[in-house]
């Protein structure tokens, strides 16, 4: 009945399949055994070609068959066996029909290992437990770097917002400057909701180039545009659906996906480039911009309805300087994140934290994070000092210093000018002296001027130089 006619035929594939398969006629004959089965049942196929399965069962090769149950029925047949090698497996028949489909021509009987199937059981579950541990352990991660945030009685007022936000189902949009925090923001959103173990996702409309962006929300068909994937791709909105889909930047989207962006929120509906069927999804949107939505509005660049329908609830984060009291605790928090990766024991110095303090912080919480990543690198003694620190602190530093003294100075009347210079002065030198460890070479440096005069200078206003550390005592 059945016969080799070819190099590569059927059995050729039968023999490359990891379940064991045996194939008999629909009197029970044993037509074909591959060698998965030989492995995974303990028989060779050397006795079991030729004979009945019902003989076999009969000399206790199987516990049961499922050859006569197949042919009589015409349907599968799934059962446990125990065979000959005291085996447990699986068995599942299935009917091989003659070409008008009624007649059972034979059963081809697939046999997988209890064991096998146990492992694989156990490997899912164990990837199952994984996926759960990762998904704890990114919640723990984000709480922690919600903590970081809450350093302020203004960013105490914003999370307790998101936390109550979490659990209602409703557009927010988070406004900020860069750096602030907001996606940090949305994640709570996301995470202290319903749909924490739904995806969050999400996307940067100023980063992708406008041809793309309506296939990167919506997704695109097979064959939409030149280059498109011959699968077709699902989009953002898809893929989290369920889920949360965060739009970061949303300001800089253009305007002819404005309007697309409102349809799918307001309809709840997507259809992918390309395609002719629309898609039902059950997003929840959170947007954010660093720039003003409402200005944009008014240059018409941005769509009033889709503002109104982004902005049902707002959170707007304070950038660092406005909550100065919290400079010092992240610093302090990074500091330890960074000491504990790259091995260090850096520190900062009370020069360096009143400059931190000082310093306005244009890129927010993400310029003070990298800085102080930067600084416990390149450092190379423990104790980071403000010369360490980016020239455009030190020196608002130093104007803040200076401001301070010419005004505390001003107030005395009885002073000349002169000597509220002098006075100036003496307190520049002495300052920065101590702050460069009485190196008159680096000194000297800094303040762009030679030794000779620098040491003038400090015998004139009886600054005194520590002659263990001043390299200028050869002088």
């Amino acid at each position: 009945m059945l016969q080799r006619t070819a190099k590569f035929d059927i059995f050729t594939i039968l023999e490359a399949i990891q379940d064991g398969i045996y194939l008999t006629d629909r009197e029970g004959k044993t037509l074909f055994v591959n060698r998965s089965y030989e492995r995974i049942t303990g028989l060779s196929r050397a006795e079991l070609i030729g004979q009945n399965v019902i003989e076999l069962q009969k000399q206790g090769y199987f516990s049961e068959i499922t050859n006569p149950q197949v042919v009589k029925t015409g349907r599968t047949t799934t059962f446990m066996q125990t065979n000959k090698a005291n085996r447990q497996l699986v068995v599942s028949g299935y009917p091989i029909y003659d070409a008008s489909q009624r007649k059972v021509l034979g059963v081809i009987t697939v046999v997988r290992d209890i064991p096998l199937l146990e492992q694989l059981g156990q490997e899912i579950e164990y990837q199952r437990a994984l996926i759960e541990k990762y998904r704890k352990d990114a919640g723990e991660t984000l709480e922690k770097e919600s903590k970081t945030l809450v350093f302020s009685n203004k960013m105490q007022k914003v999370v307790d917002l998101a936390t109550r936000l979490s659990g209602v189902d409703t557009t927010v949009l988070i406004t900020g400057e860069t750096g602030v925090g907001k996606e940090i923001i949305a994640r709570m959103l996301h995470s202290a909701g319903p749909r924490k173990n739904q995806p969050f996702l999400t996307i940067n409309c100023a980063a992708i180039p406008e041809a793309l962006i309506e296939s990167e929300l919506f997704g695109y068909e097979a064959g939409a545009f030149t280059g498109a994937h011959t699968k077709g791709k699902p989009g953002v909105f898809e893929l989290a659906d369920k889920g949360t889909l965060f739009l970061d930047e949303i300001g800089e989207m253009p305007l002819t996906m404005q309007a697309k962006l409102l349809r799918a929120m307001q309809a709840k509906e997507i259809m992918r480039v390309g395609g002719k069927s629309v898609i039902r999804i059950s997003t929840r949107i959170v947007a954010a911009s660093n720039r003003s939505l409402e200005d944009l509005v008014q240059k018409g660049q941005f769509r009033e309805d889709l503002y109104y329908r982004l902005s049902v609830v707002k959170i707007e984060i304070p950038p660092l300087r406005e909550r100065r009291e919290a400079i010092e605790p992240l610093a302090s928090h990074f500091l330890t994140r960074f000491n504990t990766k790259h091995r260090r024991q850096a520190f900062l110095s009370p020069a360096a934290l009143d400059a931190l303090r000082s310093y306005d912080w244009p890129g927010n919480i993400r310029q003070l994070e990298n800085m102080m990543e930067s600084l416990v690198i390149a450092c190379p003694h423990d104790e980071i000092n403000l010369c360490d620190l980016p020239a455009a602190l030190a020196r608002n530093n130093f104007e803040t210093i200076s401001a301070q003294n010419v005004s505390n100075m001003a107030s005395c009347v009885q002073q000349s000018l002169r000597g509220m210079m002098d006075e100036m002065e003496k307190r520049v030198l002495s300052h920065y002296l101590t702050l460069y460890n009485n190196d008159i070479y680096r000194l000297a440096e800094e303040l762009q001027c030679d030794r000779s005069t620098l040491q003038r200078k400090l015998r004139k206003y009886g600054i005194p130089i520590s002659r263990k550390k001043s390299v200028a005592a050869k002088d």
